[in-house]
């Protein structure tokens, strides 16, 4: 009985543009309702996703940097890493661009949609059953769509820009990482004993940190966010503004 309603609240859903999505359908597609990497065997939304590959770039960057020694006795073990560092950043279908012929060492199923959109088909969206666009392409995609929605209030379009500034973080520590790693995959293991070499590691280990956690600003004293922040913010898009207007028609 609408007689019965005091109060008011909805995700702003009205259809427009050539695809006829609205904020909620992009908001869908963040969170649980992503058709493209699910056909993957990805189930669940981008930012998950998202949220957990770089997460992963982290322990296995960790994990390098740990079995470095000047002897080179783990050089095989931190090539493995560095390999499945490519995978994910790459995705599995592109991994041969850095290292032609090499096998995949990541998880063959999460690999197979990458963090960085590095190979041509990704980018023209030419290839989206197989080589969708990598995460930190595909999340803004959506993200401008809740923007351009014409339903979609100033809260949330600020959100969403919020969200994209943040992934242009993490998109360009990650790339940074991606040059590291395609040097050290390729390196002998006399160079990856090398002080030279463990000065890479350190710097793609902290260009993922920062791609995950953020970067501390010493002179502002703030942090410039990535994708933990992002994947926090993600979440106020689905928030509800509870209002005494009631719509004239549902």
């Amino acid at each position: 009985d609408r007689g019965t309603w005091r109060y008011y609240a909805e995700i702003p859903q009205t259809p427009y543009g050539t695809t006829s999505l609205s904020a909620l359908d992009h908001i869908r597609h963040l969170f649980y309702k992503e058709t493209r990497v699910e056909v993957l065997g990805l189930p669940g939304g981008l930012d998950i996703w998202l949220f957990r590959d770089t997460e992963k770039l982290v322990e296995w960057a960790v994990s390098a940097r740990d079995d470095y020694n000047p002897q080179g006795t783990n050089a095989n073990q931190m090539r493995i890493l560095f390999m499945s560092i490519l995978d994910y950043l790459d995705g599995a279908p592109n991994v041969h661009l850095d290292v032609p012929n090499g096998p995949t060492y990541a998880d063959k199923t999460s690999s197979k949609v990458a963090l960085l959109s590095v190979d041509p088909a990704q980018q023209q969206g030419t290839e989206l059953a197989n080589n969708p666009p990598g995460y930190l392409d595909h999340v803004p995609l959506h993200l401008n769509g809740v923007i351009k929605a014409p339903d979609a209030t100033p809260e949330m379009r600020k959100i969403a820009a919020h969200i994209i500034d943040e992934l242009n973080n993490s998109s360009k520590w990650l790339k940074e990482a991606r040059s590291y790693a395609r040097q050290l995959v390729l390196m002998g293991n006399n160079q990856l004993a090398q002080p030279q070499a463990l000065t890479m590691i350190d710097t793609l280990l902290s260009d993922v940190t920062y791609a995950y956690i953020g970067q501390l600003d010493p002179k502002t004293n703030t942090v410039v966010p990535g994708v933990l922040q992002a994947h926090y913010d993600v979440q106020q898009l689905a928030s509800l503004t509870v209002t005494k207007d009631l719509p004239q028609t549902i």
